[in-house]
């Protein structure tokens, strides 16, 4: 059999690595390599190429016209079109829109006015403006003294000489 089943068909001298760097700064230092560049500039070139080129371009004597970016007719067809779709929307959405009345406001709202003191009127006001059926009908959402303790204050506090008049 053979010894060697795997060889790779790239092979290095034994002492290409250890002595490169060597051989590569041997080639630099060598004068084979070229001391001048090859391309040569004419003498008073640069003294002379500004005005050379501005000789070849022509330039306009008079001014173009200046066309603005955006037009003052651009602006008023932009404007025209903003102001009928405003319209169309507020035109559409009227009739959706209800007004408000009496009916929409809730009654916490209205009770949690009075209650803060922003009418500005006391209890005694706001019966003279109702008349005795009006005050009947009124019914209150929660009784804020129980029946008992009425019936004791009033057991308490009354004046039996004032009933039997």
């Amino acid at each position: 059999m053979k010894q060697n089943k795997h060889t790779y068909g790239f092979k290095v001298p034994e002492t290409y690595f250890s002595d490169f760097d060597a051989r590569l700064f041997g080639k630099l230092e060598e004068e084979k390599l070229p001391t001048e560049t090859g391309f040569k500039i004419p003498e008073g070139y640069f003294e002379t190429v500004e005005e050379s080129v501005f000789e070849r371009l022509e330039l306009p004597s008079e001014k173009g016209k200046v066309i603005p970016l955006f037009s003052r007719k651009v602006w008023g067809y932009g404007a025209s079109v903003a102001a009928s779709a405003a319209l169309v929307f507020f035109v559409f959405n009227m009739n959706k829109t209800q007004p408000d009345s009496f009916d929409t406001v809730q009654f916490s709202a209205i009770s949690s006015y009075i209650e803060g003191e922003n009418l500005g009127l006391d209890i005694s006001e706001i019966e003279s403006l109702l008349n005795e059926e009006e005050i009947g009908t009124i019914q209150f959402e929660h009784d804020l003294v129980s029946q008992d303790v009425l019936e004791e204050y009033l057991l308490d506090n009354i004046d039996v000489s004032l009933l039997n008049q």
